[in-house]
């Protein structure tokens, strides 16, 4: 995870060019919050988002954007829910439990709010980083529960390109965790 220098890997930057560079982030993002949330600039300001959280993903805390915009639009919907999935990847590759189990939040919220079901591919992700959760928060109730949500989205939707190896992992994984629930918690 870190170089010969002692900085991570994904950091492009030196220590004292990285720690300026996301000051300067957090310092526009007040910035950022004058813009009007038209269609367009929220397309803008998930592309910003996107960029800030790959060039900053070691060295950015993680702030809390729970401020939200007119959600009234399906396509401003779609580009908040979209955010909200990049950042619980980020969340639960950096360790801040507490902020990705906010982000899993506003995701169920979002989802709440929306019509349609989000894309297969982000409900695996989405199952699964619930799954990382709940173990590490040792609620193993739920753990087990989002992964027989994970295997069932898989199941459904990747079907053809899931191999007997892996359906089996799977549902070994399944039958473990059920079993790892202690019967008088």
């Amino acid at each position: 995870m870190n170089s010969e220098n002692g900085l991570p890997l994904k950091c492009r930057r030196t220590t004292l060019s990285c720690s300026s560079h996301c000051h300067r982030l957090r310092h526009n993002k007040f910035y950022l919050s004058l813009i009007p949330l038209s269609l367009d600039n929220q397309q803008i300001l998930l592309l910003v988002a996107v960029q800030a959280f790959d060039d900053c993903t070691p060295c950015l805390p993680v702030l809390d954007q729970r401020d939200r915009p007119d959600l009234a639009a399906p396509e401003s919907l779609q580009l908040y829910l979209d955010t909200r999935f990049e950042q619980l990847k980020i969340a639960t590759e950096l360790k801040p439990w507490q902020e990705a189990f906010r982000s899993i939040e506003d995701i169920h919220g979002l989802m709440c709010m929306v019509k349609k079901t989000p894309k297969p591919s982000l409900m695996v992700v989405y199952y699964a980083k619930q799954s990382e959760i709940f173990w590490i928060s040792s609620n193993h109730l739920y753990h087990a529960y989002y992964w027989l949500k994970l295997f069932s989205s898989l199941q459904k939707s990747f079907n053809k390109n899931l191999s007997q190896k892996d359906l089996q992992q799977i549902t070994t994984s399944i039958v473990l965790a059920t079993l790892s629930v202690p019967p008088y918690d």
